[in-house]
């Protein structure tokens, strides 16, 4: 009688932890789609930002640590002017100088 219980809890139990498992596992971490932001460019001499596009990343590459390069924005700058490189921005691209 024992034995026949095992036998048919066992395939339950397995049941249970394979269902339990999937389950955990569809709420694992989301990856987000990347937001196309308004980006405006830095002009390494002058330091004046101006309007670049909306996308992923500036047409320019920035690539380093040193100097900003770019500042995106979820909505564009009413006054490009006003933007320096203290401007919060959601994110800002540096270079190497």
């Amino acid at each position: 009688m024992k034995s026949k219980i095992l036998k048919m809890i066992l395939p339950l139990v397995a049941l249970a932890v394979t269902a339990g498992s999937a389950t955990l596992m569809s709420f694992g971490e989301k990856k987000s789609a990347q937001t196309d932001l308004h980006w405006y460019s830095r002009n390494p001499d002058t330091g004046v930002y101006s309007y670049d596009r909306e996308g992923t990343a500036p047409t320019n590459p920035c690539e380093g640590d040193e100097v900003v390069c770019a500042k995106g924005f979820t909505s564009m700058q009413a006054d490009p002017n006003l933007i320096n490189d203290n401007t919060p921005s959601q994110q800002t691209l540096f270079r190497a100088e």
